[in-house]
This record gives C-alpha cells, sequence and structure tokens, in this order.
C-alpha cells in the first residue's frame, strides 16, 4: 500500500510540476535530424512546400492544433533541425484573442504553466516555455507563443514557434566567427 501511495505521489508530482520536462523536438520531429527527415514526418500533415534550401523549409496548408495553418517554417544549421514555427491564420481580429488563449491553455496542458508570460504589450502577449537540459539536448529548448498582426494587409494571426538552443548557440557562434574573420580580412 505504501508503495501504490509512493508511486502515485510520484506520479502526481511530475503532472503536477511538469518543468522539469524536456523537449526533445517538434511534433515527432527529434532535433538535430535532416531536412528529409522533417519533410518525410510533414508529409503526413499534408503541406505543401513552397522553398526549401539548407538553411530553410517553408511549408503552406495543414493544421496545428485543430486550427488552419498558413504557414510552417523549419530551420537547419548544418543541416541539423534546430526551430519550428507555426503561423495560424485567424480570419478576424475577432478571433484572435480566443485562438490565442486556447492554445496557449493546450500548451499548458501539455507542458505546465509558461515559464515567462510578458505582457507588457496588452494587444501582443508574449508566453515562453523553457525546458531544461537533458543528457541528449546539452542545452535547453523554449517554446513561444504570440499573436501578430500586419498592417500592410488584413491578416491575423497566432504565431507557435519552438527552437533547441543547444544548436541555436552553435549557429550563433558559428556565425560570430565567420564575421570576425571577414572583419580581419578587411
Amino acid at each position: 500500500m505504501k508503495l501504490l501511495f509512493l508511486l502515485v505521489f510520484l506520479i502526481t508530482q511530475n503532472y503536477l510540476f511538469p518543468q522539469n520536462q524536456t523537449l526533445d523536438g517538434f511534433l515527432g520531429i527529434k532535433w538535430g535530424v535532416n531536412s528529409s527527415e522533417v519533410i518525410k514526418q510533414m508529409k503526413k500533415k499534408e503541406v505543401k512546400i513552397i522553398l526549401k534550401n539548407d538553411t530553410l523549409i517553408t511549408m503552406m496548408g495543414g493544421s496545428f492544433a485543430g486550427r488552419k495553418v498558413f504557414n510552417w517554417q523549419f530551420l537547419f544549421f548544418q543541416h541539423r533541425f534546430y526551430a519550428a514555427a507555426v503561423l495560424l491564420e485567424v480570419s478576424t481580429p475577432i478571433y484572435l484573442d480566443e485562438i490565442f488563449t486556447n492554445i496557449r491553455k493546450d500548451i499548458s496542458n501539455k507542458y505546465g504553466q509558461p515559464s515567462l508570460y510578458d505582457s507588457a504589450n496588452h494587444s501582443h502577449p508574449n508566453v515562453y516555455w523553457k525546458f531544461n537540459k537533458d543528457k541528449n539536448q546539452k542545452d535547453d529548448c523554449f517554446i513561444y507563443l504570440t499573436m501578430k498582426s500586419y498592417s500592410s494587409f488584413p491578416f491575423f494571426s497566432v504565431l507557435v514557434a519552438y527552437q533547441n538552443n543547444f544548436i541555436f548557440n552553435k549557429k550563433i557562434n558559428y556565425e560570430k566567427i565567420k564575421k570576425r574573420k571577414s572583419l580581419n580580412e578587411l
């Protein structure tokens, strides 16, 4: 009986306090895979590739969390997947807050409460979920959620982004070294 109680307690603690979770990828696509693997996984979502190069794949169509997607972007460094962004289409601004709130609840139900809620700009709040390091990731990951409105045309969206900072930081360091070398050559 004590063992059962201890087991229930440990499971409940992990469920109630999920900030110790790790984020090993996006929609079943593991961090660090190549673009072919991303495309293979995304074909299940009925998307259309509109741009593909060594650092970026952009797709249109499909759905995310039961909502229509305007576009998907997958970022790569040295052919390794490190970030994904989903731009959810919102037909009118009336639904923007509702969709944002529902997505925030969906992510919170899966991963726990956000690590940071920045509401300084009330019309476009930013919400972050940060995930701890683990032996495979070597660095933290995060999910970012915000609302966007574009003044150039009547389009409103909710942006959800996932990122692995280990690969992202390698990219940043590589770019700094490359920039330093080019400045030294002047």
